[in-house]
């Protein structure tokens, strides 16, 4: 899930990010104020872990 942060502080986008990730159970990332990089590795992790599954 991600966030968009614009017109957030950085302490209020952190405690949404939190709350979120309690309230969903998923990962919450915000891609606007933390750049895509982090969104990127975790696709790469589970694509490479979806191909180790299928060998």
């Amino acid at each position: 899930m991600s966030v968009d942060s614009a017109g957030f502080s950085g302490l209020d986008c952190r405690r949404e990010v939190g709350k979120l990730q309690g309230q969903t159970g998923l990962l919450v990332l915000d891609p606007f104020g933390e750049g895509g990089g982090r969104l990127v590795e975790i696709l790469r992790e589970h694509q490479h872990g979806s191909a180790q599954r299928l060998v």
